[in-house]
């Protein structure tokens, strides 16, 4: 539930204290999701010979790209091919994908679009996860964005892909974080992901690459934290720039990461407690509960009724069409209450530990 079943098998080192039955299971499981991982990682080579055959620019985000900096690669667990291209290439792609044998998902997301081929799920992105609409912070992070394709490099890691630089992949990480962590949650493998990273420079390589610009983000701060709860709880060597932090603030965080499970598996209601926490990490975590409601439940219409966003009246119609067909459905016990005070008791908690990223606060 973690999404690091493989790295904790590869980590056993007396295999004879473990329960054989146990043991047996252990592996069994770590070798089903190796199969699987494998099999994704060959999903990346696909999308790459087809976008390189037909010259659409991409970007692998996460993925390929995560795993390039494991000290063995087909040790991450991986999920989907998550991968951005230019706005102006977005029909072209699209007819590629389809003419390829690729079925849309028609279901409406703000962030990604779903194509799907027998056994390959892919997400089509415009831009990382995380990245806010609007605002100062919004123009900040796609001026950093703006080149990552002019610093794209292909490389082989397992399989031939494209990988964003140093600087926007980690940019990614940290926006990815962020947007999962205040909304559903995140998993061990997200900060896996951010450890193996940040291992993988030098304190000035680090420092130079990232402290003006994430600091201009707002996000310095979050960087930090992120990887003082890696060297707690981790192993990952202690950093000068990471300056400190008490050791009750990463036990608070790291217990988050495990109670909720990636991407909150372990917990059903960590996305309804993200709902009046954040509009997931993309204008921080400055407003009340009641205010962060409202501004979900408009992102929902939104999503739903893209129009929305131009034809404002269509927002409090959307207040009444979904809200009304969940409180039905609700009465009838199909859904259940999203603001019990189960919900908001955990969520103000949750909020307490995440106030101190100062996520997108002048």
């Amino acid at each position: 539930m973690q999404s690091v079943a493989i790295i904790a098998f590869a980590g056993i080192k007396k295999a004879e204290e473990i329960p054989s039955k146990t043991y047996c299971y252990f592996w069994k499981t770590a070798l089903s999701i190796s199969t699987k991982s494998l099999h994704i990682h060959g999903n990346h080579a696909v999308i790459d010979k087809l976008f390189c055959e037909n010259n659409i620019d991409y970007s692998i985000l996460k993925g390929c790209s995560s795993a390039y900096y494991y000290p063995r690669p087909d040790y991450r667990s991986m999920g989907d091919v998550d991968f951005i291209i230019k706005e102006e290439d977005y029909e072209r792609t699209n007819n590629l994908l389809l003419q390829n044998g690729f079925t849309r998902w028609n279901k409406n997301t703000k962030h990604h679009i779903v194509y799907t081929k027998k056994n390959i799920h892919i997400e089509l992105h415009l831009q990382p996860a995380g990245v806010p609409d609007k605002g100062k912070y919004s123009i900040v992070l796609k001026e950093f964005f703006a080149d990552i394709f002019e610093k794209n490099e292909k490389v082989r890691n397992l399989v031939d892909f494209n990988k964003p630089s140093h600087f926007h992949h980690g940019l990614i990480l940290l926006c990815h974080t962020y947007h999962h962590l205040l909304s559903e949650g995140i998993g061990l493998r997200h900060l896996c992901d951010w450890a193996v990273f940040v291992n993988s420079f030098s304190d000035e390589e680090f420092k130079d690459m990232f402290e003006e610009k994430l600091k201009k983000a707002s996000l310095w701060k979050f960087a930090r934290l992120l990887s003082l709860t890696a060297v707690h709880y981790l192993g990952l060597p202690y950093r000068e720039w990471m300056g400190e932090c008490e050791e009750d603030f990463t036990c608070s965080l790291i217990s988050d990461i495990i109670e909720g499970g990636n991407f909150g598996q372990k917990d059903k209601e960590r996305y309804s407690q993200g709902s009046i926490i954040s509009n997931k990490g993309e204008d921080g975590i400055s407003k009340n509960m009641p205010a962060q409601f409202i501004t979900w439940a408009n992102s929902v219409i939104e999503t739903k009724w893209p129009k929305a966003k131009k034809i404002r009246i269509l927002i409090p119609l959307g207040w009444i069409v979904f809200g009304g067909r969940y409180a039905i459905r609700m009465l009838f016990g199909k859904r259940k209450n999203i603001v019990s005070k189960k919900i908001v008791v955990k969520a103000k908690s949750r909020k307490e530990i995440y106030s101190n990223f100062d996520i997108f606060k002048d």
